[in-house]
């Protein structure tokens, strides 16, 4: 939050989030105004405002997306100058200590999560979050009734997504710790190249990387049964959400008109897919936030004194 600007301007950027949101739903409210004639106005108005809502939403939905992109952009900048700044300030026993295959997958792997995925992530998951927000509160402003409901779905929804959030942290994390061994055989590949072929020895370094490579590819099936297992019962549950819904507007009908109900009932029913995704990309933070703390370690590392010659001593005393 500090390569950002601070925690406030990480909340802006979630509002502006809301705004992309927001620049989706009030052309669609108007759509209901429109259509119960609430107003009171001629169809040319209506047609005026709307197209002008339109025109608002989409200048709304770009500069969220600009500040998003403008704002972690400068953040990315500011992490990779730190970390590369100190690296090539270490001493040479850094060098000496440290893998080469670590040092590439801070710089290489790690920076690219920090810089591309970590703030694509955060963004969608904004939005998403939002999405569900309105959701549900168009939902509940529809028929009052459904607000037990909900409130039963948050309390099942809680439970989920903490199993899939601790599931897919030690899933990253195998998969951070079985990657760098590929990169560091690699490299040790390139690096003594002449002398594996002097020894005919390729196949067997061939064997020695193909199997780090497949143990830092299991993490993927474990990964996808998680998300799958996470993704059916968000699903089951906001489907009870949306029957509930249907079943109350027919029995319990409220004052709202029927253009509100049903784009209520539709709105809803794109609930599912927002709780996935939601719930998905909240995980996927989480992993990625790895790679930030990886590269916040190589921020602190211990920096080599800068070098003295006798005579400079010298030269600062006759000044």
């Amino acid at each position: 939050f500090s390569a950002l600007g601070g925690f406030s301007v990480f909340v802006l950027l979630c509002l502006s989030s809301w705004f992309f949101h927001l620049a989706e739903v009030i052309p669609d409210m108007f759509l209901v105004a429109w259509q119960d004639d609430a107003i009171d106005q001629e169809t040319n108005w209506y047609l005026a405002v709307w197209l002008a809502l339109t025109l608002g939403g989409f200048w709304l939905s770009f500069f969220s997306r600009y500040t998003w992109v403008a704002v972690t952009t400068q953040g990315a900048r500011t992490l990779h100058n730190i970390m590369m700044n100190c690296v090539l300030h270490c001493p040479m026993s850094f060098y000496d200590q440290t893998p080469s295959g670590r040092i590439m997958n801070r710089l290489g792997e790690d920076q690219m999560q920090a810089e591309f995925t970590t703030a694509l992530n955060f963004e969608v998951w904004a939005i998403t979050l939002w999405q569900v927000i309105d959701q549900l509160g168009v939902a509940m402003a529809s028929n009052y009734w459904v607000v037990p409901i909900v409130v039963i779905a948050i309390v099942l929804i809680l439970p989920v997504r903490e199993l899939h959030r601790r599931t897919n942290r030690e899933i990253i994390r195998w998969w951070m710790l079985s990657k760098s061994p590929v990169f560091n055989l690699y490299e040790e590949y390139l690096s003594g190249v002449t002398t594996i072929h002097a020894f005919g020895q390729e196949h067997f370094f061939e064997k020695r990387f193909e199997a780090a490579l497949e143990r830092n590819l299991e993490w993927l099936m474990t990964r996808d049964a998680t998300n799958l297992w996470a993704e059916q019962r968000l699903c089951l549950i906001a489907s009870l959400v949306v029957g509930a819904l249907a079943i109350m507007m027919v029995l319990i009908p409220d004052k709202s008109s029927a253009a509100f109900s049903g784009t209520a009932l539709i709105y809803a029913l794109q609930l599912g897919f927002s709780l996935k995704t939601t719930s998905y990309f909240a995980v996927q933070i989480e992993g990625v936030m790895a790679s930030v703390e990886r590269i916040a370690e190589f921020s602190g590392l211990k920096q080599e004194p800068p070098w003295q010659m006798p005579g400079d001593v010298a030269l600062v005393e006759a000044g």
